[in-house]
C-alpha cells in the first residue's frame, strides 16, 4: 500500500510541475503582428529529488521550453 501512496505523490508532483510550465509558457505577451520575432525561450528542467519509501527510491524530472523571463520554481534550472 505504501508503494501506491508514493507513486500517487510522485504523479501529483510531476503534474504540478507540468502545470506550472504550461501556465508560464502561455502567459507570454500576445502580439497582433505576424512579422514579429518569436519570444526568446530556453529549456528548464525541474527535479523532484529522491523520495524514499522503505527499499524503494523514486525521483522524477520534467523539462519544458519556456519564455526567458518566466520565473524559475525551486528545484528548477536552465539546461539550454
Amino acid at each position: 500500500m505504501r508503494y501506491w501512496s508514493s507513486l500517487r505523490s510522485l504523479a501529483a508532483g510531476a503534474a504540478a510541475a507540468t502545470a506550472i510550465f504550461v501556465l508560464a509558457a502561455c502567459a507570454g505577451p500576445a502580439t497582433g503582428s505576424s512579422t514579429s520575432q518569436p519570444p526568446a525561450e530556453h529549456v528548464v528542467q525541474c527535479e523532484s529529488g529522491v523520495v524514499t519509501d522503505g527499499d524503494v527510491e523514486i525521483s522524477s524530472a520534467v523539462a519544458e521550453r519556456v519564455a526567458v523571463d518566466a520565473p524559475l520554481e525551486p528545484g528548477c534550472h536552465v539546461i539550454e
